[in-house]
């Protein structure tokens, strides 16, 4: 029987270049704005609040088909081992108004209003929830509605450390001007990978192939003759994957 889950966690984006930065510099955590409406009706605190994190999805190779269409045709994948090292987590689903939200609603309001010492804790628990469903918005951009996040079977990594703002508001956020100040004043580690980690690389098209192949042997200086050959025999192309997987 196929699996349900993936021994791979990919990241999808939605450009060749993207690729190609993330293979030169690691991955650089960048807001995501998340509703946590599901837990934090009713208070003071602001439902909807950005994070700098870097998501994945656990998707067996042969259904990410579905989710490119919303996350893009472009990835890099690396190993579960890899990301269970690093400290990355899946995140926890929540349907508003289950037994779930309101526990967790009563555990976050009562300490919002006691000011508890658990509350950096539970700011970091907050950013591994997620809704079941929702919108997307890509700098600051509605581009998906009503998007069912269930099925991506999210993984994530949020920093605990470094400097400028670690949480924006909704209207800083869907700021596009702002948006680019926020970030370049953000400054936290990132999360680093040796070609050994890398499963997958996928470009939208067969065209794109040996463009890839030629970015990898110019970037990476560090890398072995032998990493970058083994890289360049990762590569696959979504317009593959949607016909033959």
């Amino acid at each position: 029987m196929s699996p349900l889950s993936a021994n791979t966690l990919f990241h999808f984006t939605g450009s060749f270049e993207n690729v190609v930065s993330i293979l030169t510099t690691e991955f650089r955590p960048r807001y995501s704005l998340e509703d946590f409406g599901m837990v934090l009706s009713g208070g003071a605190e602001p439902h909807e609040r950005a994070a700098p994190m870097v998501c994945f999805c656990d998707i067996p190779l042969s259904q990410t088909a579905k989710h490119m269409t919303t996350y893009g045709d472009y990835a890099i994948g690396l190993s579960k081992e890899w990301g269970i090292n690093k400290g990355i987590s899946p995140v926890l689903y929540i349907v508003a108004g289950s037994l779930v939200s309101q526990a967790l609603h009563d555990v976050f309001m009562n300490n919002v209003m006691n000011e508890a010492s658990g509350l950096p804790n539970l700011a970091r628990l907050k950013m591994f929830l997620k809704a079941y469903k929702g919108d997307i918005y890509r700098r600051g951009i509605k581009q998906h509605s009503d998007v069912r996040f269930y099925d991506e079977r999210e993984w994530r990594y949020v920093p605990t450390s470094g400097t400028g703002i670690m949480s924006l508001n909704k209207e800083d956020y869907l700021d596009p001007v702002r948006l680019v100040e926020w970030h370049q004043r953000l400054d936290v580690p990132s999360l680093q990978f040796e070609p050994s980690d890398i499963r997958f690389l996928i470009v939208a098209n067969e065209s794109e192939v040996l463009p890839m192949i030629r970015k990898i042997h110019a970037i990476k200086a560090r890398y072995s003759d032998d990493a970058r050959a083994i890289l360049c025999s990762r590569i696959l192309s979504a317009e593959r994957i949607k016909e033959d997987f």
